[in-house]
């Protein structure tokens, strides 16, 4: 999916694209927890997000932060 940001976009433009977005065909993969939250952040920066706006709205919905790397 390839978004063309539009800059006279409003926060609610955004959101609503991002909950599209979010309860989409993305929905399982997130939350089956296969889709790392930078892949998520990158995806929502796609859409037209700032990378703040982006790690904002993946903490409002309850994204949980960055999983360490597994060692070994």
């Amino acid at each position: 999916m390839k978004a063309v940001f539009n800059p006279n976009a409003t926060n609610n433009d955004i959101n609503r694209a991002a909950s599209e977005f979010y309860n989409g065909g993305y929905r399982s993969m997130w939350v089956n927890g296969n889709m790392s939250r930078r892949a998520m952040r990158r995806q929502l920066e796609k859409m037209g997000m700032t990378k703040d706006q982006a790690d904002k709205y993946l903490t409002d919905i309850g994204m949980p932060g960055q999983k360490p790397a597994r060692r070994g």
